[in-house]
């Protein structure tokens, strides 16, 4: 039996326990526990209530006033016990830091009280330059992971009591195929020649587990993340490779010895990082189920029927102790919060099918990732920040052990000066998106141009003697309501000139949807307990919604409690706010819950009389 699972019923069944995880089941029982945390946050906001269900059939509608949403959080007290810096915060260098006054970044969740949780985890892995202050508010607000990137021991000494670091990085399988096998054909591909003996000599081998690498900031060696992304071949493609064996007899030893080899190539690095002495090791680029955008809504597991999962993935699960499971959005779109549950809930479906459940963490990038080729607007702008609170805060209806937040600035800066590239020089032809409506004049006749908030621009040119920035209009809110879709085509928009500080000051930062990240946790703080250890109940499939475009509905039930989020991603781009009805309610025949959908996450607490 897992250690999560061994938690939870001892908890179910009222005993005391120190579990094995480290964390202490509490005596009361779970229905008691849950009913406690909902009772202080009636509370704690004012005109909260609990909304009694009928017993029996009968239409049920809730209004929007029913419903928590992040504002009624502002100014709360949300933590008993807030985290605290244990002493002085450093004077970091200039390039390590941003320099905004106290409470006025773009990262910054306006109004919410420092919080950490009791019973979930999650890690703020945000490195490059000019993140250090960013990283210091994480871990007073809903982290309680952190990457320190490039800190010394005495620049994490003030991070709050409790606070776990990470550490992450490669072991390259490609360098090693490249050094030992490059006169093989598509010797990258080769994982056959990938012995147990030379991944174990990989490993060893490779800077990321040098013992002398490792900063002294590391001392306790609390968790390492494998970056290990290099891709196979496809059960269904392997047999059209030119070294598949042609020979029947040796084909089965040839598939089994070839994966095998892919297996150990995440094995061996994670058996050598344990041997270290690290104390928790996952790995980023495998996960139990593939992430998948185009044809998601058709995506199954069935167990024991799953090639990858049955020829490697079980071999690497049974070595990890959690899993990332990367949901990186790709484009801007409608359909990113669903796509994202989609992506979790086929992931739990099968770390739950195995005898020991690990913690399943979701990788979560606040910006898009670019998915499609060519020239792409889209690519590494900020992530739509209703569309980040809403998915971070359903994570929690899915199962999950935690969230991640990881980017990368490199040598920029996320919170600072769009129209300026890493090395402080004017963009050219770069993409940025507006932060607020606002008015420019037309380049060639001076009319007025109005910019409304997410549309995209691309810088053309800079007047130093004047600090004029000349840029053209090349997508704006398009959404079409019969379709449901949002085309991410380049528009053909006019061409503006304004001036660059004014520009500047209306333009979204790349670090803006942290905050929005921090606002989605921040309403999961009050129910932590219910959803963890509450069961998930999907009401309507997450592959349905992304499908269809639908408003999103989210549950969990602890006893006679539900606790009901929702949230509707079209408002964001366009759409109007519309209803969710479920019929027959959690197994009533004949009752009918109708609740309301719109650009906030709403979230609700029923129970059953």
């Amino acid at each position: 039996m897992s250690k999560e699972k061994k938690c939870y019923l001892a908890i179910l069944h009222g005993v005391l326990l120190l579990c094995l995880t480290g964390t202490v089941c509490y005596s009361e029982s779970v229905e008691s526990q849950s009913a406690a945390e909902i009772a202080k946050l009636s509370s704690l906001v004012k005109n909260f209530k609990v909304i009694d269900l009928p017993a029996k059939a009968g239409n049920v509608k809730l209004q929007t006033s029913a419903a928590l949403t992040v504002e009624q959080l502002r100014g709360i007290k949300l933590d008993s016990n807030p985290p605290k810096f244990t002493g002085s915060v450093p004077r970091y260098k200039k390039n390590m830091t941003d320099a905004f006054p106290a409470g006025k970044a773009p990262y910054i969740a306006q109004g919410i009280a420092p919080f950490r949780f009791k019973y979930f985890n999650n890690e703020f892995s945000y490195g490059g330059w000019r993140n250090f202050k960013m990283t210091d508010y994480a871990a007073r607000h809903g982290f309680n992971i952190i990457f320190p990137y490039v800190r010394t021991d005495k620049e994490v000494a003030h991070l709050p009591r409790g606070t776990e670091l990470l550490k992450w990085g490669n072991v390259s399988w490609q360098h090693w195929a490249k050094k030992h096998y490059s006169g093989t054909k598509d010797y990258l591909k080769r994982f056959d020649l990938a012995t147990e003996r030379d991944m174990k000599q990989m490993a060893k081998t490779a800077p990321l587990l040098h013992p002398k690498r490792i900063s002294p900031a590391y001392k306790s060696k609390d968790i390492m993340m494998l970056d290990m992304e290099h891709p196979v071949v496809a059960p269904k493609n392997l047999s059209k490779q030119p070294w598949f064996p042609k020979s029947k007899a040796k084909q089965q030893k040839f598939i089994k010895k070839y994966y095998d080899g892919y297996a150990q190539t995440y094995i061996a690095p994670t058996k050598e990082a344990k041997k270290l002495g690290w104390k928790q090791v996952g790995i980023y680029g495998w996960q139990p189920f593939g992430r998948t955008w185009g044809g998601l809504e058709k995506a199954t597991y069935q167990a024991g029927h799953d090639q990858a999962w049955e020829l490697f993935g079980k071999q690497i699960y049974q070595q990890v102790d959690l899993v990332y499971n990367s949901v990186y959005s790709f484009y801007w779109s409608p359909r990113n919060v669903a796509y994202t549950l989609a992506n979790i809930d086929l992931n739990r479906q099968i770390v739950n099918d195995q005898s020991t459940v690990k913690p399943v963490r979701p990788y979560y990038w606040p910006l898009l990732h670019g998915g499609g080729g060519g020239d792409r607007w889209w690519k590494n702008q900020p992530m739509a920040n209703a569309d980040m609170r809403a998915m971070i805060t359903m994570a929690f209806f899915s199962g999950v052990d935690g969230i991640v937040c990881w980017s990368w600035s490199g040598v920029g800066s996320h919170h600072e000066k769009p129209i300026l590239n890493s090395k402080r020089k004017f963009a050219k032809n770069s993409y940025c998106m507006v932060k607020d409506d606002f008015t420019v004049k037309a380049a060639d006749s001076g009319a007025e141009i109005i910019l409304k908030r997410y549309d995209v621009i691309k810088l053309l040119a800079f007047n130093q003697a004047t600090g004029e920035v000349t840029f053209k209009k090349v997508w704006g809110a398009n959404y079409n309501q019969s379709r449901n879709q949002v085309s991410n085509r380049q528009q053909n928009g006019p061409t503006g000139v304004a001036n660059d500080k004014v520009l500047n000051s209306h333009l979204r930062l790349k670090s803006e949807p942290v905050a929005a990240m921090i606002e989605g946790m921040a309403l999961i703080k009050p129910l932590e307990f219910t959803l963890r250890y509450g069961k998930v109940m999907i009401d309507v499939p997450a592959k349905q919604q992304f499908k269809q475009v639908l408003p999103i509905v989210r549950r969990v039930k602890l006893g006679k409690t539900s606790v009901i989020v929702t949230y509707d991603p079209t408002v964001v781009y366009g759409g109007k706010a519309r209803n969710i009805v479920l019929k027959d309610f959690d197994g009533v025949k004949g009752r009918t819950l109708t609740l309301p959908a719109d650009r906030q996450t709403r979230i609700f607490v029923l129970r059953d009389k």
